[in-house]
C-alpha cells in the first residue's frame, strides 16, 4: 500500500507540478522506500505506473529518504483528517491546497 502511494505520489506531480525538476520522498518505511527506488532505478517499461516512473527518471535529482513517522507532516495531515473528519480522496479529485503546500515544504529541495 505505501509504495502504491509513493506510486501516486510520482503521478501527481507529473500532473500537478511539472514545473519542479527535483523531489525528495520521505517515508517511515524503509520497505517502501527501497522498493519504490528500485522501481525507479530498474525500470521494467510496463505497468500503469510507466510514464510517471519515466518522468521520475528524467528529473534532475530524485531522493529517498528515511523519517521517523512523526517528521512527516503531510502524512500526519491526511492522517489527521481521515480521523476527525468525513474524508474521502479519491483519484481524479483535486489535492486539497494545505496538503499541497506541505508537499511543497516538505519534499521539494534544490538540486546538487
Amino acid at each position: 500500500m505505501e509504495v502504491q502511494a509513493i506510486m501516486m505520489a510520482f503521478d501527481l506531480l507529473r500532473e500537478f507540478l511539472p514545473q519542479h525538476r527535483a523531489v525528495e520522498f520521505q517515508s517511515n518505511s524503509m520497505a517502501a522506500l527501497l522498493e519504490a527506488r528500485d522501481m525507479v532505478t530498474k525500470p521494467s517499461g510496463e505497468g500503469m505506473f510507466a510514464v510517471s516512473l519515466q518522468y521520475v527518471r528524467a528529473m534532475e535529482a530524485c531522493r529517498f529518504s528515511h523519517i521517523h513517522r512523526e517528521g512527516n507532516e503531510p502524512a500526519d495531515w491526511v492522517a489527521r483528517r481521515a480521523c476527525t473528519h468525513e474524508f474521502i480522496w479519491g483519484p481524479g479529485e483535486s489535492l486539497p491546497q494545505p496538503l499541497i503546500q506541505l508537499l511543497l515544504t516538505d519534499f521539494l529541495f534544490d538540486p546538487p
